[in-house]
């Protein structure tokens, strides 16, 4: 009995070694993908903010009774790119604000552009701005 037994015993310790290594290192590795998909948001975000700060797409009324505008050229040669290129890192609401922007942007397109289109686009890309800014300082600050 005995000569089963410590095989046995020693089995039963490599088996628990193993598990206890392999769940370190998946530990490990979830770790260090995490902080990579941060520092690549955070790149993306800087370079969001960079292109929103050289050229945005919003223009802003200036005078009273002027209307919000949205220069979809800008937006299309500028930050989309960034958007899309990185938009598996962003947060669930910024995704949908991105596909909706382009799908009201084929609508105007294929139906004439309306004054709405314009409005809705504006406020999609502002809270696209808003929530880039608003995680990126929760993350700093964290």
């Amino acid at each position: 009995m005995n000569e089963i037994l410590q095989p046995l015993v020693g089995l039963i310790g490599v088996v628990i070694g193993g598990v206890i290594s392999y769940v370190a290192q998946t530990k490990h590795q979830e770790k260090t993908e995490k902080k990579n998909d941060k520092r690549q948001k955070h790149i993306a975000y800087n370079n969001f903010l960079l292109l929103e700060g050289e050229n945005s797409p919003l223009v802003i009324p200036m005078h009273h009774g002027e209307k919000e505008d949205f220069e979809s050229k800008a937006y299309a040669e500028g930050t989309r790119k960034i958007l899309y290129e990185n938009l598996h890192l962003f947060d669930k609401k910024v995704v949908k604000n991105v596909l909706r922007i382009d799908f009201v942007e084929e609508r105007a397109e294929v139906m004439g552009p309306e004054p709405e289109d314009t409005y809705e686009i504006y406020h999609l890309y502002l809270e696209i701005k808003n929530a880039i800014i608003k995680d990126y300082e929760n993350d700093i600050k964290g």
